[in-house]
């Protein structure tokens, strides 16, 4: 009877987890990139702004406010690589942030996961304050450990 109630202890406590779970999440048909307007942030041809979820760029400067370190070689990089180009989205537990940006993880053609590839070249930190989809998770955390062990991006001494 015991291990009864432990299995059901166990089973309430994981319940959600797997309710919010983000591989259970709709994936787009393809879409193409209007245009990228920072290391973490794209507008699509149909106007919506997407913001790539599980990462953080550095910030560029707004108004008399001065970019973060490497905020322009984010922006540069995610623009040659995904601009003009089409994309699948994948979505999170939530859709909009508090900006009205739809939450997406950005998949090419090929099936590379664009937020891991900024992370590994060192062009944003990765965001562990939120749960990661259990299937990415492992993916995500190798590409920042690459770029920091190599300093790359972000990770170079200034």
């Amino acid at each position: 009877m015991l291990a009864l109630v432990f299995l059901a202890g166990l089973i309430m406590f994981r319940l959600p987890d797997v309710v919010n779970d983000q591989t259970t999440t709709v994936v787009s048909t393809s879409i193409r990139v209007a245009r990228v307007i920072d290391g973490d942030t794209i507008e699509l041809v149909d106007r919506r702004r997407i913001r790539l979820l599980g990462i953080d760029a550095p910030e560029l400067g707004y108004n008399d406010d001065p970019s973060e370190y490497g905020a322009e070689a984010s922006r540069d990089w995610l623009r040659q690589r995904i601009e003009n180009e089409l994309v699948r989205l994948r979505y999170g537990p939530s859709r909009l942030d508090r900006y009205g940006r739809t939450l997406a993880w950005i998949l090419l053609p090929s099936g590379e996961l664009i937020n891991a590839a900024l992370l590994e070249a060192g062009h944003a930190r990765l965001l562990t304050g939120f749960p990661l989809p259990a299937d990415l998770s492992a993916e995500l955390h190798s590409a920042t450990a690459q770029a920091r062990v190599a300093r790359r991006g972000i990770w170079r001494k200034k």
